[in-house]
């Protein structure tokens, strides 16, 4: 049986409540509270379900409220439309069960933490029928327990080394091409999974010897991190692409242990020999005939010195001038870059924070730091912001509340990696006309 329940192991929190003016036939509802792990580790990844158990007839449901987790970093799983229902004995109740809501949930700090708040409106016809729209519905608010969570700290002393990652670790590291020639390119890919807080470890620091240099890094997060690094040859001969070691918290073996990847070997080639070049065991006569076969007459030959020579001369001449006129269009152009100021005064991710709030507050009042997300979600959308440049304002948040709370020390390449996409941010934060 499906049942369908529209939507905007364990320790176990009831909630029963009966429908408000509904007879004993409509049966009861019962919205129900778990969690993976009540004491979790900080940094450990558990997970939230709201379930609805109901009697009776199956009720359409809406979000009214969404949860509250001060302190906890959180993301819900979509869930699909159409939610399987279970049959499930609640003392001696027999109920239908269909999961309505799953989160994400990391532990930001330490201590008495929970997740409350969590409302929704429950609808259940009085006449269902094929031809026509439910009449005469029956409906209530049904408010979910609180999850109560006893977060505790990591053991210490941790490892120098330690990242941030608490759960089982897996790192993998493969190349596009197993050889390649000087100045040509490969994609090294580097892949973190496991069942430990993906979303919100920081990045490990990716190294290369100096006969490979990088072009561009990518980084993809999900239920694996994915960072994917395009590197060039620069000198040929055999390169051991190195390594790569995360330390990580095992909550299981209450213990800390490191992950590595396998090193392999990329091959680079030297380039191919320039169009004119002559092999060096090609036969003295040989290259004397190939000579006098491609001989220019000497003639046309000082004729295009003559023009070369003149061409550098006024080069030289002339490039002062250029230079100079380069320069100034680049002070000019700086000098009216909306991000001068910015790059030169945010260095921190909590200033970083800061001037985003600041150009917010130039469109958006009350005050856009006390908004929730969702409420901020609103407001903006409201205001005509588009959706990608909304997306990423509220992606940059949750990436600096990451940075500024995770465990493990904070990692210079990723504050400055925010700081740019900050930057970027602020020029179209900038450019943005709210309607009115």
């Amino acid at each position: 049986m499906r049942t369908i329940l529209p939507t905007a192991f364990f320790l176990i929190f009831l909630a029963p409540l009966s429908l408000l003016g509904g007879s004993e036939e409509k049966g009861k509802i019962v919205l129900e509270t778990s969690v993976s792990n009540s004491s979790p580790y900080v940094g450990q990844n558990i997970e939230l379900t709201y379930s609805l158990l109901f009697s009776a007839t199956a009720p359409t449901i809406v979000d009214l409220n969404q949860p509250l987790h001060q302190g906890l970093w959180a993301k819900e799983k979509k869930e699909d439309r159409m939610m399987p229902s279970m049959p499930v004995t609640r003392g001696e109740q027999q109920y239908r069960r269909a999961v309505i809501k799953t989160m994400q949930l990391v532990p930001l700090q330490t201590g008495k933490l929970s997740v409350t708040g969590y409302r929704v409106l429950c609808t259940i016809p009085e006449e269902i029928s094929l031809d026509r729209d439910p009449l005469n519905h029956d409906s209530l608010i049904v408010t979910a327990p609180a999850a109560v969570l006893d977060i505790q700290p990591l053991p210490l002393p941790a490892p120098p080394s330690f990242s941030g990652a608490v759960g089982r670790v897996e790192i993998e590291r493969t190349t596009s091409r197993d050889s390649i020639k000087e100045n040509q390119t490969a994609v090294i890919t580097t892949i973190i999974s496991g069942n430990g807080n993906i979303r919100t470890m920081r990045e490990p620091s990716l190294l290369y010897p100096e006969t490979l240099g990088l072009l561009t890094s990518e980084t993809t997060r999900g239920d694996t991190l994915s960072i994917r690094q395009e590197v060039m040859a620069k000198k040929a001969g055999s390169v051991t692409i190195p390594s790569v070691k995360i330390t990580y918290f095992d909550p299981e073996q209450n213990t800390y242990a490191t992950a590595a990847s396998s090193p392999f070997v990329l091959t680079i080639l030297p380039a191919a020999s320039p169009a004119g070049s002559f092999p060096e065991t090609m036969h003295r006569d040989s290259l004397d005939g190939y000579q006098n076969r491609t001989m220019v007459p000497f003639q046309i030959i000082g004729a295009g010195l003559v023009v070369l020579t003149i061409l550098i001369v006024i080069s030289t001449l002339l490039k002062p001038w250029f230079t100079g006129l380069k320069k100034a269009r680049a002070l000019q152009k700086e000098s009216h870059s909306p991000a001068a100021s910015f790059a030169d005064s945010v260095t921190t991710t909590g200033e970083i924070r800061r001037s985003l709030y600041e150009e917010l507050e130039k469109f958006i009042t009350p005050h856009p730091r006390a908004m929730t997300c969702q409420k901020l979600s609103e407001a903006l959308s409201k205001a005509g912001m588009t959706e990608e440049t909304l997306k990423e304002l509220l992606s940059l948040l949750d990436a600096l509340d990451m940075a500024d709370f995770s465990p493990g020390k904070k990692n210079t390449n990723e504050t400055e990696q925010l700081r740019k996409r900050a930057e970027k941010l602020t020029l179209q934060l900038r450019c943005f006309q709210p309607s009115r």
